[in-house]
């Protein structure tokens, strides 16, 4: 990854997947994007599985899993050797992730507002 053109760009890099979702004003459209997502080898807000049913494992049970942004297992938070990474995930959480989560969750509260 071009670390440098990353912080030159900042969030224009991601723009227009930000501009998709300022878009959002209908539930049709939003999960039109969902779906959209996963063609374009990008993560959607959920994913929709099915796994052996957790209570019974004869069964097979549907499940709705919900995205995040993070690293990929609590020991990454935890574990000393892991520290490097916890430390350059924050800073670019705290550096470029503020402004698109902020987007990021502004849209979410008006598409809410908009199907409610």
């Amino acid at each position: 990854m071009d670390q440098a053109r990353v912080e030159q760009l900042g969030a224009k890099a991601i723009e227009p997947e930000l501009n998709n979702l300022k878009d959002v004003k209908t539930r049709d459209y939003f999960t039109a994007l969902i779906g959209r997502t996963t063609t374009d080898f990008e993560f959607s807000l959920f994913t929709l599985m099915i796994y052996a049913d957790l209570k019974d494992p004869h069964r097979y049970a549907f499940y709705l899993i919900q995205a995040g942004i993070g690293l990929p297992d609590r020991d990454y938070y935890l574990k000393p050797e892991f520290a490097a990474q916890k430390t350059a995930y924050q800073m670019c959480h705290n550096k470029e992730w503020t402004e698109c989560v902020e987007v990021a969750l502004l849209c979410l509260v008006q598409l809410a507002s908009a199907i409610s």
